[in-house]
């Protein structure tokens, strides 16, 4: 749309994925199906519960098995105008990952208006970027965050949460710049001046496995879409396995 940035996921295995939020906007995060929608920064959410990304939030997020889901990207400015101009009241949106639980008739709400949003745009994409249609589609999908922000948050990140989410976003930028080889844990601790059972801890917190598995998966992955992407006349896959820490 013209402010915000919808999107529709279906997800038919388990996945991890990192997150960088932009820093003029918020995420917002709700389930379209009865699976266990994703975990955002190892927070897990319940029935009825919708997650926000604060502005410049950096975060893993994995699904543990088949599950939809949508978000919503909208410019943190024109939120706050918007809540200000509506109920008067000041909205003070938590810097990390948090969990809300609004009224179950302004939840639905929010994700029928998202379903019926993603339907129209993948059946007739020309109806949703047009001016009219997509402005007043804009304003009943701001309203309806609103209605769903105006209580109080169900879960806040407390301040040890936001430093896992810290440690992990330069473990993240750490892999990121040494993706041609495999580092050891003692060389990652000592990079982010950790420990190495804050690391097992944080690890465990938001990917659900060591650091060692996930450096492995990782670098399997880069593998692959190099191979995927790879001329097949001259590629060599001990040659792409190779620039990505793999000896054999």
């Amino acid at each position: 749309l013209h402010r915000l940035r919808l999107l529709s996921a279906e997800e038919s295995s388990a996945r991890i994925a990192f997150f960088s939020i932009p820093s003029d906007a918020i995420l917002v995060s709700i389930p379209l199906g009865d699976n266990l929608p994703p975990l955002w920064g190892g927070t897990a959410t319940r029935a009825g519960e919708m997650v926000t990304l604060g502005a410049g939030h950096r975060s893993h997020t994995r699904s543990t098995s088949r599950c939809r889901w949508g978000s919503i990207l909208l410019p943190t400015r024109l939120l706050l105008s918007y809540m200000s101009t509506i109920t008067g009241d000041a909205l003070v949106l938590p810097s990390g990952v948090c969990s809300w639980r609004p009224s179950m008739q302004a939840f639905r709400h929010l994700i029928r208006l998202h379903i019926s949003a993603t339907r129209v745009a993948n059946a007739r994409a020309g109806v949703i970027t047009t001016s009219e249609p997509a402005r007043t589609l804009e304003q009943e999908l701001i309203d309806a965050v609103i209605a769903c922000l105006a209580g109080k948050p169900a879960e806040s990140g407390s301040d040890a949460k936001a430093r896992h989410a810290d440690i992990m976003a330069r473990f993240e930028e750490l892999l990121q710049a040494h993706t041609n080889r495999a580092m050891t844990s003692a060389e990652i601790c000592a990079a982010l001046d950790v420990s190495g059972r804050t690391l097992r801890m944080c690890c465990g917190e938001h990917l659900d496995m060591g650091s060692n598995s996930y450096m492995r998966l990782r670098r399997m992955q880069l593998v692959r879409r190099a191979l995927r992407g790879a001329a097949p006349a001259t590629a060599s896959v001990s040659r792409i396995a190779a620039q990505y820490g793999f000896d054999d």
